[in-house]
């Protein structure tokens, strides 16, 4: 799902993710604003194939999915890992695993 990120440097990982260099927080923000509606429209869509919880509030995935950068700035969390594609790696993985449907867990 996310092996792509195992060719970026760790480097260039955190300056995307905690957006310190302006210029890239502007564009991540702008593609972020530009593709809410389709990520909504994918959740939707996923729900009604039963492939998300149905209990579970689209809106809720969407801002938990957006606060999944905070927990990038955990420092202690960070440490844990090897480098920032293997954390990248297990957030989503928590993350994704967390809002299927107890059918495909």
């Amino acid at each position: 799902m996310v092996n792509y990120i195992f060719f970026y440097s760790d480097e260039f990982m955190k300056e995307c993710i905690m957006g310190t260099d302006p210029q890239i927080r502007t564009f991540i923000e702008e593609e972020n604003r530009k593709y809410i509606d389709k990520v909504k429209k994918l959740f939707g869509d996923a729900r009604k194939k039963g492939e998300i919880r149905q209990d579970i509030k689209i809106e809720f995935v969407m801002h938990m999915f957006n606060m999944m950068k905070e927990i990038f700035k955990d420092d202690d969390l960070t440490k844990l890992y090897p480098d920032t594609a293997s954390f990248i790696k297990d957030i989503f993985n928590f993350f994704y695993y967390g809002v299927l449907s107890r059918e495909n867990s």
